[in-house]
């Protein structure tokens, strides 16, 4: 399932021309000008707006699941230098899928 903020996003119609997911750095597909909820909190309040919707290629494949919990470790770690190691791993993994044949 996409994450808001990292593979999902949901901006106000036309503000953005494309996006890039911030796990794997894939261009995001685009969905214009969508009614509906456009995060969890309007989507329970049943709250409806305008929005596109960018979602990564990959958002629900095994791997880019793996490469999105990384991702979050490395925003939450506080050491540099292992989140430095956390940010080689992410890119290894993310390379061992987009660039192979």
């Amino acid at each position: 399932m996409p994450t808001l903020g990292y593979d999902a996003f949901f901006p106000d119609p036309g503000k953005y021309e494309s996006m890039t997911c911030r796990v794997c750095g894939a261009c995001c597909t685009v969905t214009r000008a969508r009614i509906g909820p456009g995060s969890f909190a309007e989507a329970v309040l049943h709250t409806e707006r305008p929005h596109d919707r960018f979602v990564c290629p990959h958002a629900d494949l095994p791997w880019h699941n793996d490469a999105l919990r990384l991702r979050r470790e490395i925003n939450h770690e506080v050491d540099p230098l292992l989140a430095r190691a956390l940010e080689v791993r992410l890119m290894w993994l993310v390379r061992g899928y987009l660039d192979a044949p």
